[in-house]
């Protein structure tokens, strides 16, 4: 849409950011008194008024955000419709439906991707060609033919009980709560969710809330650490000019400014999904009883992001739904490649794939493998030298230890998201350039601590003993 044109864009310039980006934000924003007029007012009317509802609010953000682009939404919808008709629950649905979007998503980006990072209609569909590649799975696993033994797991979570007619499947593909940016879930939660599985309980309204909140604090958050490590600031003389260490706490506080961006909008999206009644995932009957769990749209788990000191637990915290969507559908399905590095490989490329053409995301997708691998291995030398481990956990060097991963999590993880957030390279290598190619260095230097660590430390040998005879 034409940018600064109309009261949107008179809004866009006085507040200093782009229209299209705007228009997110208050899609999302207004969605939420949407979620409590829908519970107030037309949640009690029979589930065809629900489903039309849930389809109109759908195509009116999609086309306050996008136009008549809204168009790219209708064709997966309704040819995802067709494929199921078409193929039923076989292993040509999986193949056609995944090769069609997969195929028409990749079409957008060449058509529409330029040198910076534009709101276009690519991305709401990015979303839903996941959530419509597996509804198409999930139905194969649910009504497909299994050898006895072989029955999918987890089908009491993702098993679909009814077929969706074309209805269902588009009031569960323009679902307000999560048209735009996500979370992910299964159709399986959305079914029950309108059979009014969920009705009994009514935590959703502070939980909700609760989540809201926390969206607009960090969205907050985000624009007071824009101040002092913004993406120009990186690109800029200034920066390169400051002292190593500076660029490195400054790079550090970038990359923290720059995942509270995406976590200020998943937070806003999900307490939105909760207030609608959508997300409800179980009752706690342990750490505190009849405590209702809302969880099943949580695309951040704040604490665990907040407190992370390695690379792992920034990936088992940050947008966890989508993650978990590639576990089941492509991580889980690789198994045939006889290799968990050649498996977590292949689904890091298909989220590279998933992201867009820009070298930037292969970069960082790429670093992230590396890193996780190097820590792993490092856990595993620790794990099997119980003189290694004593001597990391003395109480006097826990202080530093715990200092030098703090630094260790918070720098590298800005070094991993610049090549994704800069996407190009003439871009994101003047920011590494900056900085020395801090973690290049990181990565080669490990190669030789590896083999003293392993030399110095080797593996107690009642443990070789304990893995030889399991």
């Amino acid at each position: 849409m034409e940018s600064s044109v109309g009261y949107i864009g008179q809004l866009a310039n006085a507040v200093g950011v782009g229209e299209p980006a705007l228009r997110l934000l208050l899609s999302i924003v207004f969605s939420f008194p949407l979620a409590i007029f829908h519970r107030e007012v037309i949640w009690p009317l029979p589930e065809l008024q629900n489903h039309f509802f849930m389809i109109c609010t759908g195509l009116g953000i999609c086309y306050f955000n996008y136009g008549l682009d809204l168009y790219h939404s209708l064709v997966a919808i309704v040819a995802t419709y067709a494929m199921i008709k078409i193929f039923g629950p076989t292993l040509r649905l999986r193949v056609a439906s995944f090769v069609f979007h997969m195929g028409y998503l990749l079409c957008g980006y060449i058509f529409t991707e330029s040198d910076t990072y534009d709101i276009k209609w690519t991305m709401p569909h990015c979303v839903m060609v996941l959530r419509l590649i597996g509804l198409c799975f999930d139905i194969c696993d649910t009504f497909g033919t299994h050898a006895k033994g072989e029955e999918p797991k987890e089908m009491d979570t993702y098993g679909i009980k009814k077929m969706p007619n074309l209805l269902q499947i588009a009031s569960y593909s323009y679902f307000p709560g999560s048209f735009l940016v996500g979370p992910q879930f299964p159709y399986r939660q959305y079914e029950r969710f309108i059979a009014r599985d969920f009705d009994k309980h009514r935590g959703y309204i502070t939980a909700g809330l609760r989540r809201f909140a926390l969206g607009f604090f960090y969205l907050a958050v985000n624009q007071v650490l824009n101040i002092f490590a913004s993406d120009s600031y990186l690109l800029s003389e200034d920066y390169a000019n400051d002292g190593y260490f500076k660029r490195l706490i400054l790079m550090g506080a970038w990359g923290r400014m720059t995942l509270y961006k995406y976590m200020s909008i998943w937070l806003l999206s999900e307490g939105v999904c909760i207030r609608f009644g959508m997300t409800f995932r179980a009752v706690s009957k342990v750490e505190h009883p009849d405590e209702e769990d809302w969880s099943a749209g949580e695309n951040v788990k704040v604490g665990r992001l907040e407190r992370a000191n390695k690379f792992t637990h920034y990936i088992e915290s940050f947008n966890v739904a989508t993650n978990r969507w590639v576990a089941r559908h492509i991580y889980k399905r690789l198994k045939f490649l006889g290799s968990k590095e050649l498996s977590q490989g292949a689904t890091l490329l298909f989220l590279a794939i998933w992201h867009g053409f820009h070298s930037g995301y292969y970069v960082s997708f790429l670093m992230e493998f590396m890193i996780v691998y190097i820590e792993r291995d490092f856990e595993l030398i620790v794990k099997g030298s119980e003189r290694l481990r004593t001597i990391l956990e003395k109480p006097i060097l826990q202080p530093v230890y715990y200092v030098l991963l703090k630094f260790y999590a918070i720098v590298g993880m800005g070094w991993c998201l610049t090549p994704f957030a800069f996407m190009n390279f003439s871009s994101y290598w003047i920011v590494l350039k900056s900085v020395h190619f801090f973690g290049y260095l990181f990565v080669l230097t490990y190669i030789p601590i590896h083999f003293i660590l392993k030399a110095l430390f080797p593996r107690d040998r009642s443990k070789t003993a304990d893995k030889k005879s399991q």
